[in-house]
């Protein structure tokens, strides 16, 4: 059997077959346990929602990272900036 147990901040599971089990342990079915590994597997992350839910959607929330949008240099400022770092490098080059 599968028991979920909140740990500070985060969450963690524990089997009965290795792990003590205490008061506060959450019994989970084990469809909600093997859909976190699953959902996992594809590259999501969760934090935990209601401890007490039946259901995945009940007991995690994903966690949705901001991304910022990628930010696009107009060819001219690319080649100054190329002609700088090739300034500074010829300048290193030179002391060294």
């Amino acid at each position: 059997m599968i028991y979920i147990t909140k740990i500070g901040e985060g969450f963690g599971f524990k089997d009965t077959n290795k792990d003590e089990i205490l008061s506060t342990d959450v019994k989970m079915l084990n469809e909600v346990y093997n859909k976190f590994f699953e959902m996992q597997s594809l590259g999501n992350q969760y934090t935990l929602g209601d401890i007490n839910g039946e259901s995945f959607e009940k007991m995690f929330v994903e966690v949705i990272e901001d991304v910022a949008p990628p930010v696009i240099v107009p060819p001219t400022q690319l080649s100054e900036l190329q002609n700088t770092m090739d300034a500074i490098i010829m300048s290193l080059l030179q002391e060294g």
